[in-house]
């Protein structure tokens, strides 16, 4: 993946103010509580958005000080931000058309990797930070797709991100986000081509179990 998506991911994960979708400032939200996933309004994509956000702004204050060693850091995100993605889907966009000769085990298991793959990711998203600003947009929804718009503001700069959802049994889940036009999933998708052509669906599975670390990659020398 390139540099600037990388520093979106963290920067947007961790934005530490919300707007609201009219455009107008509002009161920061002082982020106090986990909302919690069941009281999610699942079949509003903006809502599922936002809760997201909620939650990865509270967890980054409730640990200061973050390692992807730390069970309790895991399990937070585990619980309040990735049951607002639908991982699922994720994994099968990763694996694409291998994905249709992968057995049931595998595909759980790559299933699997990829949500601590995730989680990772978070994890050291969280270094970044730095009072970023961000600014709900418009929702658009075309048949079970959702797109929501998200402003990331650093400082005199304006980012644009889009949010994607699926909706699947009438519950959205974020499947990816486009940050500058760049999707992070088909990207890491592409990257993985190589791999899944030499080694198939077990041999990415095994390689991403042994990358798990300094997924942000060139993210964090340009900080």
């Amino acid at each position: 993946m390139i540099n600037t998506p990388k520093k979106l991911l963290a920067s947007l994960l961790l934005g530490s103010s919300l707007f609201l979708a009219s455009g107008v400032a509002i009161t920061p939200v002082a982020y106090a509580n986990i909302i919690q996933v069941a009281s999610v309004d699942r079949t509003n994509p903006t809502a599922v958005t936002q809760a997201a956000l909620d939650n990865a702004i509270t967890i980054l204050k409730k640990y200061p000080k973050v390692s992807s060693s730390d069970q309790a850091l895991r399990n937070d995100i585990k619980q309040n931000v990735l049951p607002l993605l639908n991982s699922n889907y994720i994994a099968l966009s990763l694996l694409n058309t291998y994905a249709r000769t992968a057995t049931k085990e595998q595909l759980v298991e790559f299933r699997t990797v990829i949500e601590d793959y995730m989680v990772n990711a978070f994890i050291e998203a969280m270094a970044f930070y730095n009072n970023q600003t961000v600014k709900i947009g418009n929702t658009n929804v075309v048949q079970n797709t959702a797109t929501t718009a998200v402003n990331l503001v650093d400082g005199s700069t304006t980012y644009n991100i889009i949010f994607r959802l699926v909706n699947v049994n009438n519950q959205y889940g974020i499947v990816d986000f486009s940050a500058e036009g760049i999707s992070l999933v088909n990207t890491k998708a592409t990257e993985w081509q190589p791999i899944l052509r030499q080694s198939g669906v077990s041999g990415l599975t095994e390689y991403v179990k042994n990358h798990m670390n300094n997924i942000l990659g060139d993210a964090t020398t340009n900080k």
